[in-house]
C-alpha cells in the first residue's frame, strides 16, 4: 500500500508543482546570491508567475487553486487572503519595480513552506 501511494505522489500534480517551487526557490536564491546573475529573474516576478513558467504546459487551473490554497493556508501570512500574502499589494509593488522581491525573507520563507507542504509524505 505504501509503495502504491510513493509510486501515485511520483506521478501527480503534487509533485510536478513541488518540483516547480523548488525551481523558483533555486533561481531565487541565485538571484539573491549575485544579481548580475539571473539579472531579470522572470522579470522580478512573484511565486505564481514563476512557478507558471516553470511548469509549462503541465499548468493548470489545479495548479492556481492548490497555489492559492497554500498561500491562504500560509501561517506567516499578514493579508489573510491568498493574494499577494506577504505585506500586500503595496508592498509587492514597490519591491517589484525596485527589483528586490527575492531580497525579502518572508517571501523566501513562504515559498520554502510550500515547498514542505507538497513534499511527499508517507
Amino acid at each position: 500500500m505504501q509503495l502504491l501511494k510513493k509510486l501515485k505522489y511520483r506521478f501527480s500534480h503534487e509533485r510536478r508543482l513541488n518540483q516547480a517551487l523548488k525551481q523558483v526557490f533555486c533561481k531565487a536564491m541565485l538571484h539573491r546570491s549575485d544579481s548580475a546573475f539571473l539579472q531579470d529573474f522572470a522579470r522580478q516576478q512573484g511565486i505564481c508567475a514563476n512557478v507558471i513558467l516553470e511548469m509549462g504546459n503541465s499548468y493548470s487551473k489545479k495548479t492556481t487553486k492548490r497555489i492559492h490554497k497554500l498561500m491562504a493556508a500560509w501561517p506567516l501570512n499578514e493579508t489573510g487572503g491568498y493574494y499577494y500574502p506577504v505585506g500586500g499589494i503595496e508592498q509587492y509593488r514597490v519591491e517589484e519595480k525596485e527589483g528586490i522581491l527575492w531580497h525579502n525573507p518572508r517571501r523566501v520563507q513562504l515559498l520554502q513552506w510550500m515547498i514542505e507542504q507538497t513534499e511527499y509524505k508517507p
